[in-house]
């Protein structure tokens, strides 16, 4: 699932490493942790937290262009346009605002 919302939460789930996650104060970018002793088999573990989408985006961006064996100039341009594909493709699928109070005007309030 690309997206999951529990009470206090929303999670975008970007690939099989990393996800975006929304709480009522910010955004965090998670990156999955192998656990043996996850019935999950790991845990979404939070890397950096940011004010807003895009800057959450923006790490994201550079933290995966930063983990590819990158050698000559086509191969940077390829990595950057299809992270920048990832993260847009993810996000706009998510359908998920740029704010904790846009979430609750658009999926309810659960407190």
């Amino acid at each position: 699932m690309l997206v999951e919302i529990s009470e206090m939460t929303i999670r975008i789930k970007i690939n099989d490493n990393y996800c975006v996650i929304l709480d009522q104060i910010n955004w965090a970018v998670c990156q999955w942790q192998p656990r043996e002793n996850s019935r999950a088999g790991g845990i979404w573990e939070s890397t950096s937290w940011h004010r807003s989408l895009q800057q959450a985006g923006e790490y994201l961006r550079l933290r995966v262009l930063s983990q590819e064996d990158l050698d000559d100039l086509d191969e940077i341009i390829n990595a950057i346009s299809h992270s920048n594909d990832l993260l847009s493709s993810a996000i706009r699928d998510s359908r998920i605002p740029d704010s904790w109070r846009d979430a609750k005007e658009k999926f309810g309030n659960n407190e």
